[in-house]
């Protein structure tokens, strides 16, 4: 380019492979923006390597991007490259389109605003705000693990329970509330993981009720209850059926143990473990 010679398709196939492999680590170290020219919408498909990735497409007259390319001093791209690179580029089939003509504190608002309009999904969900339920969620919020928090409805007695435990930490902004379990499931990252932090016994087959129709195929739901060993073993049978996966939990440790470090002990199946090993085997045990 340097010299005056566009890429073309094949010339991109390692950048663009490389810009992927980056924005996968990104996402696992908390998220990341990506500035690049992903000119063609095959090009911005290979970029789209998760459901959390959210498209602002700058977009300005040719005059406009002439002046400015001009009045860059010591760049590789020269001006006389621009019809090229529009001769290449195909309209957004998806994602926000953003008129360069404003000032740059203009596109920062209008940006900002598109992404607060635009909700990341969450990477995992957590059921029950009761003392072990909110010190996890407060451990995996800390470890920069996103969070969506539910809490049961119970007009009088519980309400606004997670609300509140957003409420009192404003430091976590990876924490989302919620009283409605479609919403609450719907927060979240595909294949969703779902643990329980609510009381053993029927509590846990009534939550399961509620919950499978809300879910799908690969979906995991993990119960940090204690429960006896053969509800769950009947529990895991239940989700295999339906190609679901059940990790049975057992938690120990007390509030300050939840918060700081508890001690873990998963069963189930390997593969539903994999799905959380590195939120609980590295972050918060």
């Amino acid at each position: 380019m340097s010299t005056g010679h566009p890429l073309n398709d094949e010339d991109r196939v390692p950048w663009l492979q490389a810009l992927s492999d980056q924005l996968i680590h990104s996402e696992s170290e908390g998220g990341a923006v990506l500035a690049c020219s992903a000119l063609k919408n095959s090009y911005r498909e290979k970029l789209s390597v998760s459901e959390n990735l959210r498209w602002i497409h700058l977009l300005g007259e040719r005059d406009l991007i002439w002046e400015r390319m001009l009045a860059r001093k010591n760049h590789y791209m020269k001006a006389g490259m621009l019809d090229s690179q529009f001769a290449t580029w195909e309209k957004p089939l998806s994602g926000f389109e953003l008129d360069i003509s404003g000032t740059p504190e203009e596109l920062l608002a209008e940006s900002l605003n598109y992404l607060k309009s635009q909700p990341m999904k969450m990477k995992m969900g957590l059921i029950g705000m009761g003392v072990m339920g909110k010190s996890l969620a407060l451990n995996l919020a800390e470890k920069g693990v996103p969070v969506s928090l539910y809490n049961r409805f119970v007009a009088g007695k519980e309400e606004g329970i997670a609300q509140k435990v957003v409420d009192e930490n404003p430091e976590f902004s990876n924490m989302l509330p919620f009283e409605d379990l479609q919403k609450f499931v719907d927060s979240l990252e595909k294949p969703r993981r779902i643990l329980m932090m609510i009381p053993a016994g029927a509590a846990i087959d009534a939550q399961l009720d509620t919950l499978i129709p809300m879910l799908e195929k690969d979906d995991l739901v993990i119960d940090g209850g204690n429960s006896f060993y053969l509800d769950s073993d009947r529990r895991v049978n239940r989700l295999k059926e339906v190609g679901m996966h059940f990790l049975p939990m057992g938690v120990s440790g007390g509030e300050e143990g939840a918060r700081k470090g508890p001690s873990i002990m998963p069963g189930g199946n390997a593969k539903g473990y994999a799905m959380v090993e590195d939120f609980f085997g590295k972050n918060i045990g």
